[in-house]
């Protein structure tokens, strides 16, 4: 009886697991140490949407470390609870994140590769092209995700 509502609960698990995502990819990603390299877009002109969701039990800090102009990369740190959802855009290639958690009087790096799930949404469809590169959308639970994916017009 125990095993039966065990099978029960993993089932259940799994297809609202997948079931919230079924027109996301993964992403092929290159690791750099504990950073992430995202493979963006090859041309400028094109943008690239990518999800991401915190599969870790702790709240992470994700930013771009830029090492060539450093003060100019302010503003990309975001925060990610466990299990909720961000959303990016690209239009740069090869872009490097990493992720930390910050705890009293210091800040742990951890690793992206085992913190987070990426993956781009397949057939995305925008009022206007997304050009740049920012957050589309930080921090959601994944209904709100979709609510605030869709008051930026993105479907």
């Amino acid at each position: 009886m125990q095993n039966i509502f065990i099978i029960f609960l993993l089932t259940s698990w799994l297809s609202t697991t997948f079931a919230a995502t079924p027109l996301c990819i993964p992403v092929p990603i290159k690791i750099e140490g504990k950073n992430m390299i995202l493979p963006g877009t090859q041309n400028p002109k094109t943008s690239v949407v990518y999800f991401f969701q915190n599969k870790s039990l702790q709240s992470v800090w994700i930013d771009h470390p830029d090492t060539k102009h450093k003060g100019v990369s302010a503003g990309w740190a975001s925060y990610l609870r466990p299990g909720n959802w961000s959303a990016l855009v690209l239009n740069k290639k090869n872009f490097s994140i990493n992720c930390s958690q910050i705890q009293p009087g210091k800040v742990e790096p951890l690793n992206c590769s085992t913190t987070l799930s990426v993956c781009t949404p397949q057939n995305i469809k925008t009022a206007e092209p997304l050009n740049g590169n920012y957050w589309l959308v930080e921090d959601k639970k994944w209904d709100g995700f979709l609510v605030a994916l869709r008051k930026r017009k993105i479907i």
